[in-house]
């Protein structure tokens, strides 16, 4: 038995086709089954990050603030933080001497690279506010930290907290305890 299609049909057919291309979500999938981004969108990361902590050790160079000389205090190590793992730190703090005594606060920088992609830094800036003619930088006494900036992952990082420092003078070493948070 033969069929026979009458072309009215058919328009029918390719109408009802055609409608029905036109209807639900209108974003690309992708071959993975992921939505694709359209043209002229940018897809934005979540931020990450949270509470930051961890350790260095290493070698440094201190010179307290006192018979008419700055201070200053020069460290690099290697140790582990929250989401850098293990990684290098370099940094340097300072105290101006003025007039006849030490005058304003230790402050200065520290970068924390990881060692496993050194393109992935953090950089500080490191305050101890003083009330008494503290000399030493390296009392147990916090400095306070300000995430200034970063590369790779770390690019738009912001965070805070407080750092604190530990010296053996006669070895020229130091030790330090990261606490805060770090948003990335």
């Amino acid at each position: 038995m033969k069929r026979f299609v009458s072309p009215g049909a058919l328009s029918v057919c390719g109408a009802v086709i055609l409608l029905a291309g036109c209807g639900g979500s209108q974003s690309p999938i992708s071959a993975s089954g992921v939505s694709a981004a359209m043209p002229g969108t940018v897809r934005t990361r979540p931020a990450s990050g949270g509470g930051f902590s961890g350790s260095y050790t290493g070698s440094a160079s201190v010179r307290s603030c006192m018979f008419k000389q700055s201070g200053e205090f020069t460290f690099s190590g290697t140790g582990k933080v929250t989401f850098l793992h293990r990684s290098a730190e370099s940094g340097e703090l300072s105290r101006p001497w003025i007039i006849n005594h030490c005058a304003g606060s230790w402050s200065g920088s520290d970068t924390l690279m990881s060692l496993s992609d050194p393109g992935n830094t953090i950089t500080m800036s490191l305050t101890r506010v003083v009330k008494h003619n503290i000399i030493d930088p390296c009392s147990l006494k916090p400095y306070s930290y300000k995430v200034t900036g970063g590369t790779g992952k770390f690019a738009k990082a912001t965070g805070g907290g407080t750092v604190r420092f530990s010296c053996h003078r006669s070895l020229h070493t130091y030790s330090d305890q990261w606490s805060g948070t770090l948003s990335f």
